[in-house]
This record gives structure tokens, sequence and C-alpha cells, in this order.
């Protein structure tokens, strides 16, 4: 498992991450450690736009990216249009992510194991993006094996009755119960 996410490349990549920064990735490589066509958004707490790495490229090396040809905007009451522009060759940015972070997996939650299915929640949670599918999808996984269990469990009160009536009693509670399920 961890040997594909290290042979991973794709491209056209937007994915979200931590301190509510948003990525968007033209091309990732994570055995080379490289991005191309960087676009950093990082807003605020109330999520308005607070400034904007865009680069050709970033390298990640020693825990940090290096941003090759690019362009740094933030917000600025001291330009007309409000927004300040700092080209550069190469900047070193401190950003959280690792290459292995934007290699997203293409499965769905039913076609993951439930260890997967934590591993990518938690991954998820860490981003700040929403989770629910994931957990649905695990609780599903671990409630089902146990539902025949439940479902035993509360019909053999019923099926202990004897009786002609009791019998048809007891059919309909099944019934009802097979519904309520």
């Amino acid at each position: 498992k961890r040997r594909d996410v290290l042979e991973y490349r794709k491209d056209n990549i937007v994915a979200a991450g931590r301190d509510h920064r948003r990525f968007t990735i033209g091309w990732l490589d994570v055995p080379k450690q490289q991005m191309t066509d960087v676009v950093v958004d990082r807003f605020d707490d109330d999520l308005a736009w607070a400034d904007t790495y865009s680069a050709k490229e970033a390298l990640y090396q020693g825990g940090r990216w290096l941003f090759k040809d690019g362009i740094w905007r933030s917000k600025s009451i001291h330009e007309a249009n409000g927004v300040r522009e700092v080209p550069f060759a190469e900047k070193w940015v401190d950003i959280p992510e690792k290459p292995e972070d934007f290699a997203l997996e293409d499965k769905g939650p039913d076609d993951m194991t439930w260890r997967e299915l934590l591993a990518r929640t938690e991954r998820l949670r860490r981003l700040g993006a929403p989770t629910d599918k994931e957990q649905v999808a695990w609780h599903m996984r671990m409630a089902l094996p146990l539902a025949h269990v439940i479902v035993i469990a509360l019909a053999i009160p019923f099926a202990l009755k004897s009786g002609a009536h009791a019998r048809a009693q007891n059919f309909s509670y099944a019934l009802a119960l097979a519904f309520m399920y």
C-alpha cells in the first residue's frame, strides 16, 4: 500500500489543506517530491481570502516547499486594486502538507476496508474536509455483521410462545421487525 503512494503521479488535483488552504495542482509526482502549475490559496478564520502562492513548480525538500518562478498575492490597503503582487524566482514556503498528502485514492468508501476507511477519515479530518460519507460507511461496515445476531436475539422470546394465536402474533411481530430493520 505504501509503495502505491510512493509511485503516485496524477494531474489536475484540487485538495483542501490544513490552516484553511486550498491547493490546485496541475501535476503531482510523489516519487520526485514535485508539483507543477501550483496554486495555494489561504483563507482566514472567516473564510475570506488572505493570500495566494502561484508557481510553475514546487519541490518538497527537508520538510519545506521550494516554490519556483511564481507570484505571491496578498491583501493590501496600499495598492489601488487592494492586492499586492510580489513575483519571485524561488521562495521557501512553510506548508505542513507533504506530497503524499495529495495522493488521493480513487476508491469509494464502499470499496475500502475498515482500516482504509479509518485512515481516510482521519486524513480528511486533519485537512478540514467533511467525513460524513466515510463515517457512515465505517459504521455500516461494523454494524452489519452483528445485525443478524440482534434480530435473532429479538425473535427468540416470540418464538418461545406456543399456541395457534401466538403463531399468528409472532408472524406479525416478525414481519413488523423485518420492516423496521
